[in-house]
């Protein structure tokens, strides 16, 4: 009996990544950065003394993940933060970036026009959207 001849071993070459391995790759680096610099922010604008954790404010800086705290917290400290670390991230200068914020964060105005047809005057109004109107109340 033959037995028959054994080939040898060689090692495969590593296929490369499909598109969306490679996309998926990208987008971990890219929020593992996003978080490092969102940590570090906060870290500096000392948002840390606001935290309701013991622990942050013991260790002056955040001690968990940047995430959770934010989730925590959907104030508009996060989203002006955000806006320009977006807005840094995307190649433009700080002050740029933080007069982006500033619109991010400002509330959305709609005009209100009163109209008074017997006297024939007309009166504008700026308030904030999404709030009734002035005088009347919400039930």
């Amino acid at each position: 009996m033959t037995r028959a001849k054994k080939r040898p071993k060689t090692r495969r070459k590593p296929r490369p990544p499909t598109a969306a391995e490679e996309r998926r790759r990208l987008e971990a680096a890219a929020q593992a950065e996003e978080a490092a610099l969102l940590r570090m922010v906060h870290d500096q604008v000392g948002l840390w003394r606001q935290c309701e954790r013991r622990r942050c404010r013991r260790l002056r800086g955040c001690s968990d993940d940047i995430e959770q705290c934010r989730r925590n917290d959907q104030s508009e400290i996060w989203k002006w933060l955000r806006t320009a670390v977006k807005e840094i991230r995307a190649g433009q200068s700080p002050r740029v970036a933080r007069r982006r914020a500033d619109v991010a964060v400002r509330p959305q105005m709609e005009t209100i026009i009163f109209d008074f047809p017997g006297f024939g005057e007309r009166y504008k109004m700026r308030v904030p959207k999404n709030q009734p109107p002035p005088g009347r109340r919400r039930s």
